[in-house]
């Protein structure tokens, strides 16, 4: 084990706790990644530092194995380089999103250039970003993910929160539904900070109900389309943010809400997926309420901060070394009475 896990490890051991450890190969294993673009090359900041490449063996292989021809092809354009600074690649291994970002409008010379780019790559997608405006082919497009022999679809686009690891975000999914310690088929799920519903559709298979909320309108645009896309029957969303879904759940009238009654559903459940800062002191109150807490973290200082408070026993809990070759970390602990 790295020095990263050991002392996530570490930290467990003060609560008492044994956590599964998932490890991601070293190569090939990002689903997102963004560069910089200067002096002809790909960019990227180590440290203080700027460094100029042309090939990084870090993303999955689709784009790994396309990056180099596509600088090349771009370096080869007066008119794609020009006031270029940005190039992000996503990929679900079937379709990759090339979003080239400026500091100048785009006009029809660009469209022209960037069609005969794409007409050379097979699902591979260019989209223009200049001052808030989108160019060029769709930026939006569809993932599948397995859970048990089951595919099921996530709608994204280029902008959207979605778990970077390709290789390890399946393995958090089933490693949270084969740790549920309640009689969870006859039980309904809260979600808060949804994102574009990673982990909503597949635990709409193993719950009675599932209603999450998104403060993101266009994360929540985008899992109205996934769940449609999936047929699914039993989940309910809003657009709300985590203080406006504890004042819904206090009584506080909302129209996002199209109305949904709350208070005709018993949540045992909860699930949340916080930002780096973790949960507020209203969240804490309001969620340690529930019977089960899945709680997954990104920020290993604010993950153990917010256990202690939520004063839980942690039944189950998991690292997920999903950003290796860095400092970071991804948590999941399952807590209950």
């Amino acid at each position: 084990m790295n020095n990263k896990i050991l002392e996530t490890v570490k930290s467990f051991d003060e609560l008492s706790v044994n956590p599964e450890v998932f490890i991601s190969p070293s190569k090939n294993f990002r689903s997102r990644i963004e560069f910089g673009y200067k002096n002809d090359s790909y960019t990227m900041m180590d440290g203080e530092s700027q460094i100029f490449f042309s090939k990084s063996n870090v993303p999955i292989k689709m784009i790994s194995n396309n990056m180099e021809c596509i600088l090349h092809d771009i370096n080869c354009s007066k008119t794609l380089k020009n006031k270029l600074f940005g190039i992000n690649y996503r990929s679900n291994n079937v379709t990759t999103i090339c979003t080239l970002i400026y500091h100048r409008p785009l006009d029809e010379k660009w469209l022209l250039e960037i069609k005969d780019i794409e007409d050379k790559y097979k699902n591979i997608f260019f989209v223009g970003r200049s001052k808030g405006k989108i160019y060029g082919s769709s930026n939006e497009y569809w993932s599948n993910v397995m859970l048990n022999n089951e595919y099921f679809w996530i709608k994204q686009d280029d902008e959207s929160f979605f778990q970077p690891n390709f290789y390890l975000m399946p393995r958090m999914i089933n490693f949270i539904c084969k740790n549920l310690s309640i009689n969870y088929q006859s039980s309904n799920l809260l979600e808060l900070y949804c994102g574009c519903g990673t982990f909503t559709l597949p635990l709409s298979k193993y719950f009675n109900f599932v209603f999450a909320t998104e403060n993101n309108r266009k994360a929540i645009s985008h899992l109205h389309s996934s769940i449609k896309k999936n047929n699914f029957k039993n989940i309910n969303i809003a657009r709300l943010s985590d203080l406006e879904t504890i004042e819904a759940f206090s009584g506080k009238t909302f129209r996002r809400l199209n109305n949904f009654d709350l208070k005709s559903y018993k949540f045992d459940t909860i699930l949340v997926d916080p930002p780096r800062s973790g949960l507020s002191p209203e969240s804490i109150d309001f969620i340690k309420k529930f019977e089960q807490i899945i709680y997954i973290s990104c920020n290993s200082e604010t993950f153990f901060r917010d256990l202690k408070l939520l004063n839980k026993k942690i039944n189950k809990s998991a690292i997920f070394d999903q950003f290796v070759n860095t400092r970071h970390i991804e948590l999941i602990g399952i807590l209950n009475d």
